[in-house]
């Protein structure tokens, strides 16, 4: 679904990712991990295609056998584009049009109104809300921040994209919401019919949680590669060690180290 080979992004002199490479094969869920300041973000940016206009991009992403590195999303086909759900969901949702109006929106596509008013509220019970209705006639102030998260997940699941890319999408989030952010997440990706979902995330025991592969970002480069067991179980890398050693140190839970199912 998603193919990374050789991308490389700059500003003016500035390389801020280079070499990036790796690949999301459909009914996968792979982590994108690093500390902040790794790259991880650009590099998601790039893949969605919403970089900073002053940007170089070059290498090759390609989404649904499309190579469209470089490419904006509205110049990108139906097919190549990829749902992104962002860390700030207050900022990635218009604050004066109620939930219900803006899956309307993201559900255009699927024919007639009574149609997607059906697929609202299917989505909306995907993502744990008992009241679909409430939160459709809600407008996002009125929302908690898992909520609005939540909703978000919806947004990108209506497009019918087939991959999707989570950046940070727990961070802003306490403890109980993250979990039902994450859970909520694994349920609607991966597998035979969910889209493919590339999860940026600092947080290894959230990684190790919900996916299936980690790749490790350090210093704009990819460093390491693998499933979540082999990572958690024998880093390679200097870096990734210390990744693996805080979160083991913050999450007793990753030392039975999790898989995702």
């Amino acid at each position: 679904m998603l193919e990374v080979d050789d991308l490389t992004v700059r500003v003016g002199a500035t390389t801020l990712v280079t070499g990036i490479t790796f690949d999301v094969v459909a009914g996968q869920r792979v982590a994108l991990v690093g500390a902040s300041g790794s790259g991880k973000s650009v590099i998601a940016s790039a893949i969605v295609g919403v970089t900073a206009p002053d940007l170089i991009v070059s290498g090759h992403v390609r989404i649904g056998g499309h190579d469209v590195a470089g490419t904006p999303v509205p110049r990108r086909p139906r097919d190549a584009r990829a749902a992104m759900v962002f860390q700030d969901s207050s900022s990635a949702l218009a604050p004066f049009l109620t939930v219900g109006r803006q899956l309307d929106l993201a559900l255009r596509h699927r024919g007639e109104t009574s149609r997607r008013r059906a697929d609202r509220e299917e989505l909306l019970r995907g993502m744990a809300f008992t009241d679909p209705e409430r939160i459709a006639a809600a407008r996002p102030a009125q929302l908690s921040g898992g909520q609005r998260q939540r909703v978000c997940i919806a947004m990108a699941l209506a497009s019918n994209a087939p991959v999707i890319v989570a950046d940070e999408p727990t961070t802003a989030l306490d403890v109980v919401s993250q979990s039902t952010v994450v859970a909520t997440l694994g349920a609607a990706t991966g597998g035979d019919r969910g889209p493919a979902l590339l999860f940026i995330t600092h947080d290894l025991a959230v990684a190790a949680a919900l996916c299936d592969r980690v790749v490790v970002a350090d210093q704009g480069s990819i460093i390491e590669t693998g499933s979540v067991t082999d990572v958690l179980s024998a880093p390679r890398h200097p870096v990734t060690a210390r990744l693996v050693s805080r979160a083991r140190s913050a999450d007793a839970a990753l030392h039975s180290a999790p898989v995702a199912s």
